[in-house]
């Protein structure tokens, strides 16, 4: 196969030798095909000489018009201004003007390529929209009327944003060809000498046009067209632009010669693969990757038509194995600066530091080597543990560290008053931070450096145009503008383009020649784009004045796709066979296609799924994890030295696994903020307000009075309880049903106790009493420690009652005992709460503070269902509640030393359940 671009070369050699090579100037649609050109030029021009020029049509133009290609982003900001000058009526916002001027910028540049007449345009719009809004005998709203001046407008707003662009010699690239075209005669008599060859164009603006037959006809050039002969005259969409320029080009009525017009027909190998999912298509892709022999790859060339897929790509392709090769665009949207700057945004939008804002930003990647090593980790326990629904900065410097101190002030600046300017100044100063830190370490940072640039380059023009102009009044709108700029933001990966295996997107693989082509998301709204087209421009105008429309959007795609076919000997297509988000599943319709004309059958494959199933964890019990364990028993390990509690031993009872990680391995579930009281906090909120309730009471009879008088404090000790726990902020929202549903319970609780203090003498023994015993047991050589807080302990009568409160609900049968449930007690988390109160009881025998001959019950209060009462311990048979009598103190106390044996048994692993 001989390629194309071999075959202009070879043209010029035998048609143009006489021009000399610095006379010479081949024009190209993109950079791309510009440096195989001038690779393979090297190669068959032997005579020694300056080089000619290789440039692409874009560049060109710039030459001629001497106009500069304006960002989009400055575009919009001049938009704006022209905008607020020549509007009579309500002129909207900055970041309203935003979503619609983007798409009237785009329209202006079209009017320009396609060297739309002021007056064929403007006054045909505003006669549609006046004619729509046509209503016999009744007046136009306001809303209606501001309507129809914006488009009477229309005209002057680009008259005065052209003499925008003239005086600052900047425009979009539609108003750099029409000022080019405008400009020929002067670039004629500058070059008359040239010779400009124009290599592998298709779809043309009027203007491009205009410009080439001009120097085709005017000056020294030629065209080479990229097409088989197939395509033309058979309405083939792949043949429609180059067909209709071959008819009507006043150049070729004269009988110049169409170059080239070649008579191949598609004779490449092809195969089509459908996947569900996008990134199954990666995973084939790689497989298939394998089979092609090494000798090939640098002769192989991935196109990606979804600029998505290019990281799970990279992540699936072993570069250290192969040399690989990227030109295309990446989105910016998809890279982890725009992670760091979109939380550093979401920080300041309400003028408040939200504590889920303040983590996402410290959890950043980027920061973790700017931020000393605790500070994050010791700041986000801080602010779970204190429940900080909001973050100040007295919080944040709390923990800050001399290396913190630069960082933590960019970062968090001033909450309230920030300016929009001074946040775009640190959000810069922030990359050069990062940049600075970066360059310190290896090579690997280089794509993430490259990242970098990229902000730092929007940002600072955004800074630059925001202290020119002020038109961003708030940091909200600032977001918002920054991330719809951000939609076409492109991070334009430049490598090596002759060496390695090539990945590249659709406009780049141009012209090329490659043996393989693997080409990903051949599916309807990615290739082709589809029917949309995002104009302020009604689109039957835009069809009548010869505005591009989707339809010429298909055209485009159709002949990219079959140059991509007709320049490679093998190519292999894939498909998505599901929908992924808003990305059809339809076939692309040149696969269809393929499917009619050509009878290729597609092959569906499905990823293979391994099961797997899931083993328990098992820890053997070596000698540092039984050394441990003693340490505990002991108190002498630091974390632990109270102890064993009840919780802890039922921890083990749920799952050994877990005991493992807790007592072992310290290793806690991090608490979170509460912003909405939960069951986990309900109950210490409720522990807490008991317990200043009844502190004055602790150790006397408490009366009916008493009760009385407790009552009258509830509020505000709930209140006051609450503010602590919400760290001294404004109760709100949610959390003010929660607090009343609080007070209910209390109110609810004091019910009981009138009744019991109304029957009985009642005498208040322990309030949250904190117990620490150490117990030696023949089967140990060491003392085993227990510890555990005792809600409440209460005599009525001769009788102790031991009052263990629950916020959640409790059911009888969890602390009823049966013989079998006996030996369930150390076996199932089920009777965790029998457990925790025998413990209690056990305990408090144990010490001493409870004398030997007295009756005592156990039992929960549940919060949920108080009108129960005094959930107690039953025993056996036995109907109403059980006293922890001495057979039922021993009968635990054998399953307590049999749960301890099990755990300090070197020979029995810790199991997951």
């Amino acid at each position: 196969m001989v390629m194309f671009l071999e075959q202009v070369i070879e043209d010029y050699l035998e048609n143009y030798a006489d021009v000399p090579t610095e006379n010479l100037i081949l024009v190209t649609p993109h950079r791309r095909s510009a440096l195989f050109l001038r690779e393979i030029f090297a190669k068959k021009y032997r005579k020694a000489g300056i080089s000619p020029e290789f440039i692409t049509l874009d560049n060109l133009l710039e030459r001629i018009s001497g106009i500069k290609k304006m960002s989009e982003v400055q575009g919009l900001f001049e938009l704006y201004k022209v905008y607020k000058e020549h509007t009579t009526t309500e002129v909207d916002d900055f970041e309203k003007f935003v979503g619609w001027g983007k798409m009237l910028w785009k329209d202006f540049d079209d009017i320009d390529q396609y060297l739309i007449a002021y007056n064929d345009i403007f006054p045909y719009v505003e006669a549609i929209k006046e004619v729509e809004h046509w209503s016999l005998g009744e007046k136009l709203t306001e809303m209606q009327e501001k309507h129809l001046a914006f488009w009477r407008t229309l005209g002057t707003y680009y008259n005065a944003l052209h003499k925008e662009m003239y005086k600052q010699r900047q425009g979009y690239q539609g108003f750099i060809a029409r000022v080019a075209y405008e400009q020929m005669d002067a670039y004629k008599r500058a070059n008359e000498e040239k010779l400009h060859l124009f290599v592998g164009f298709n779809a043309l603006s009027v203007a491009q046009e205009k410009v080439i037959q001009y120097i085709l006809e005017e000056m020294q050039g030629d065209i080479y067209w990229d097409i088989e002969k197939h395509f033309l005259n058979s309405q083939h969409s792949a043949g429609y632009f180059i067909e209709n320029y071959l008819d009507k080009w006043r150049y070729y009525r004269r009988g110049t010669t169409k170059k080239w017009i070649v008579e191949d027909q598609l004779n490449t190998k092809i195969q089509v693969y459908g996947t569900p999912k996008q990134v199954n298509q990666i995973h084939l892709l790689t497989s298939l990757l394998e089979e092609i022999p090494t000798n090939e790859l640098e002769q192989t060339a991935i196109v990606l038509s979804d600029s998505d897929m290019l990281l799970p790509l990279l992540q699936a392709i072993d570069t250290n194995k192969l040399s690989i090769n990227i030109t295309m665009g990446y989105p910016l949207q998809q890279t982890p600066v725009h992670d760091l700057i979109s939380a550093y945004f979401k920080l300041y939008i309400s003028g408040r530091w939200y504590h889920k804002e303040v983590k996402s930003l410290l959890e950043q990647p980027f920061l973790s080597s700017l931020l000393s090593e605790n500070y994050k980790k010791d700041t986000i326990t801080y602010i779970n543990e204190h429940n900080l629904s909001y973050v100040y900065k007295k919080t944040l410097d709390k923990y800050k560290k001399e290396k913190d101190a630069t960082i933590i002030d960019l970062l968090f600046d001033d909450q309230k008053n920030i300016s929009v300017s001074k946040l775009i100044k640190n959000i810069i100063e922030l990359l050069l931070v990062i940049k600075e830190s970066l360059e310190k370490e290896d090579k690997e940072n280089l794509l993430n450096l490259e990242y970098l640039y990229n902000f730092y380059e929007l940002f600072n023009q955004i800074y630059y145009l925001q202290e020119k102009h002020h038109f961003v009044d708030s940091v909200k709108s600032l977001y918002y503008i920054y991330n719809d700029l951000l939609v076409k933001q492109k991070l334009n990966f430049r490598g090596e383009p002759l060496k390695g295996l090539q990945i590249m997107g659709i406009l780049e693989a141009q012209n090329i020649h490659f043996k393989n082509v693997l080409l990903t998301s051949m599916n309807e709204g990615i290739f082709p784009k589809g029917n949309t087209v995002n104009s302020l421009i009604p689109f039957d105008v835009r069809a009548n004045l010869g505005l591009p429309t989707y339809k010429e959007s298909d055209y485009m795609y159709a002949y990219y796709f079959y140059r991509i076919l007709q320049h490679s000997e093998k190519a292999i297509l894939f498909y998505n066979t599901e929908t992924d988000g808003l990305k059809g599943s339809e076939k692309s319709r040149f696969i269809l296609q393929l499917l009619s004309d050509y009878k290729i059958k597609p092959e569906v494959r499905f990823p293979e799924v391994k099961i797997i199933e899931q083993q328990p964890v098992e820890i053997a019990k070596d000698k540092q994890i039984i050394d441990k364990l003693v340490a505990i028993a002991t108190g002498g390990d630091p974390k632990h030295r109270k102890g064993f509690s009840s919780s802890s031993l039922t921890t083990y009872v749920r799952n050994p696994i877990d005991f493992y990680q807790q007592q072992i391995l310290d290793i806690r579930d991090d608490a979170e903020v509460e912003e909405i009281v939960e069951d986990r906090s309900l109950g210490t909120i409720i522990h807490r307000i008991l317990e200043l309730l009844y502190q004055d009471y602790e150790d006397k009879v408490i009366s009916k009075q008493d009760i009385d008088k407790i009552r009258k404090d509830v509020a505000e000790t709930t209140k006051t309880v609450f503010k602590e726990y919400q760290q001294n902020e404004e109760i709100a929202g949610k959390n003010i049903f929660v607090q009343r549903t609080i007070e209910e319970y209390v109110m609810k609780f004091l019910d009981i106790d009138q009744r019991n203090v109304s029957n009985n003498v009642v005498k208040l023994l322990y309030l949250e009493e904190k117990i620490q015993i150490d117990v030696q047991y023949d089967d140990f050589p060491f003392p085993i420690r227990f510890n555990g807080t005792i809600d409440r302990v209460e005599q009525r009568g001769e009788d102790i009652y031991i009052v263990d409160y629950k916020s959640g609900i409790v059911e009888k049968g969890q602390v009823a005992l049966n013989e079998k449930k006996w030996e369930n007690l150390i076996v199932d988390y089920d009777y965790s709460k029998a457990f925790q109160l025998l413990m209690y009881a056990y305990l408090l025998f144990k010490t001493g503070m409870i004398g030997e001959d007295k009756r005592v019950y156990v039992g929960n209060y549940s919060f949920r269902r108080l009108k129960l009462g005094f959930i107690g311990f039953r025993n056996g048979k036995d109907k109403d509640i059980s006293p922890v009598d001495t057979h039922v103190r021993d009968a635990f106390e054998q399953k307590l030393i049999q749960l301890l044996k099990e755990i300090y048994d070197p020979a029995l692993p810790f199991v997951e359940k």
